[in-house]
C-alpha cells in the first residue's frame, strides 16, 4: 500500500466514524486500532497519520470522492470499504446514514454490490452480538 493510499484509506475511516452525524468512543477506539494496521512506522508516524488525515477531512481537503480516487488496486478498494464497514459498525447496528454512506463509497470504489454485501452482511451479525 502506498503512502497515498493510506492517507485515502484512513480519511475514508475518519468520514465513516462521521457518517452519522457524531463520532462515538467505540468508533474512535476503532480509528485508533485500523490506523495502527494500515499507517507504518512507529506510533509517533502512526499518530501524525491519523491526525493529518482528521485535519484534511475537517478542512474539506479531501473529500470521499478524492479519497477512493486515490485508491487503485481491487485489493485496496475492498479493504478500504471493509474498514468503512468496520467503523460505522462500532457503536452497534448502522444507522440509515451511515448505510447511505456505505452505498456511496461502495459507488465511488467501482465495487460490485454481491462483493461487499456479502462483507456487510457479516458485520450487521457480528453488530447485533
Amino acid at each position: 500500500m502506498t503512502e497515498a493510499e493510506r492517507s485515502a484509506t484512513l480519511a475514508i475511516c475518519l468520514l465513516a466514524a462521521r457518517a452519522d452525524g457524531k463520532t462515538d468512543d467505540r468508533e474512535r477506539a476503532q480509528l485508533t486500532a485500523i490506523s495502527e494496521t494500515v499507517a507504518a512506522g512507529s506510533d509517533l508516524a502512526r499518530a501524525h497519520a491519523l491526525s493529518r488525515a482528521f485535519q484534511d477531512v475537517l478542512v474539506g481537503k479531501i473529500t470521499l470522492e478524492k479519497a477512493a480516487a486515490s485508491l487503485v488496486t481491487p485489493e485496496v478498494k475492498q479493504l478500504a470499504f471493509e474498514l468503512a464497514v468496520v467503523i460505522c459498525d462500532a457503536d452497534g447496528v448502522r444507522v440509515p446514514e451511515e448505510r447511505q454512506f456505505l452505498e456511496r463509497l461502495r459507488g465511488e470504489l467501482g465495487l460490485e454490490r454481491g462483493a461487499t454485501e456479502q462483507f456487510a452482511q457479516a458485520a450487521d451479525a457480528l453488530a447485533k452480538v
